[in-house]
């Protein structure tokens, strides 16, 4: 198995390559059939490739299955690798870190996901925070949204649990993001959804300032959509945790270290055998049975 991840580290794409042919736009804009009314999507999901993030990689191919409108979205993968990453990258060591931090791991594991259309952009990670801030800084600046009707933000920890207020939401022209607030001037970034073209491409110029976090510069950069009342809460009054969103189909999962821990404590892994467990502890009661019921 070793052998077989170097050999595939080795011929792996060079940076910023893609999974399937073409460039985003150009992509997004050539979509066959369907419904010509339907909004040409691009879920961007960013990390700073953590051992975390890749455990939640993992999963998501079956929970995507399970989303009917993320499945039908292209997917932008954008990984912040810091130095470390890098020199791992040469393949000089033999361990299964070193290939478990390869680029080609991240495109193996983005492989399995069912979306029609997949890439994987790779660049420096500054940190955390910044590197939140820098993904969107990289996408609009780079026109990786361009052709794109909506933009939907995520991080491999959120799990989109029932992704139907959220399409529903995005259907209303007159909203240009779907959003949630975690303070009078803070904009939710775990998730959350923007039409690319109501953003100004330096709204993320700041990426590299502290203050503000990248919530901070998220509602910044989201001004003229709030001032013309042009957005929708996902979920008003959504449960959250700090900036964890845990509501309105949407669940970051960022207290937990493993997607599988996730699943089983959420009552997934049960669900998916066929049975359901009952959780009483959770204030909002139990919306993974409402998302995904037997026979779903």
């Amino acid at each position: 198995m070793l052998l077989a991840l170097l050999l595939a580290a080795a011929a792996a794409p060079a940076p910023g390559a893609a999974l399937s042919e073409g460039s985003l736009g150009q992509r997004a804009r050539l979509r066959p059939g369907g419904n010509a009314s339907r909004p040409r999507v691009l879920f961007f999901v960013t990390t700073y490739a953590s051992d975390e993030h890749m455990s939640y990689m993992r999963c998501q191919a079956d929970l995507y299955r399970r989303a009917p409108g993320l499945r039908e979205a292209d997917v932008l993968l954008h990984v912040g690798e810091d130095e470390a990453s890098a020199a791992k990258r040469t393949l000089q060591c033999a361990t299964d870190a070193c290939v478990h931090s390869s680029r080609a791991a991240w495109q193996e594991l983005l492989s399995a996901w069912p979306m029609p259309a997949k890439t994987v952009k790779f660049s420096r990670n500054p940190g955390k925070q910044g590197g939140a801030k820098k993904a969107m800084h990289d996408a609009l600046t780079s026109g990786w949204f361009r052709g794109y009707d909506w933009v939907i933000r995520a991080n491999p920890d959120v799990i989109f649990y029932d992704d139907s207020q959220l399409f529903s939401l995005m259907e209303s022209s007159k909203n240009w993001a779907v959003v949630m607030k975690c303070g009078g001037t803070q904009t939710n970034t775990d998730f959350f959804a923007v039409r690319p073209d109501r953003v100004s491409v330096d709204a993320f110029s700041e990426w590299n300032s502290t203050p503000p976090d990248a919530e901070g510069l998220t509602n910044q950069a989201f001004q003229q959509i709030y001032k013309e009342d042009a957005y929708a809460f996902l979920k008003p009054g959504g449960h959250q945790l700090g900036c964890h969103l845990m509501d309105g189909g949407v669940y970051h999962a960022a207290r937990l270290p493993t997607c599988e821990l996730v699943l089983d404590q959420q009552g997934w892994q049960q669900s998916f055998k066929g049975g359901i467990k009952e959780y009483d502890h959770r204030p909002m009661g139990n919306p993974w049975q409402e998302a995904w019921r037997l026979g779903s």
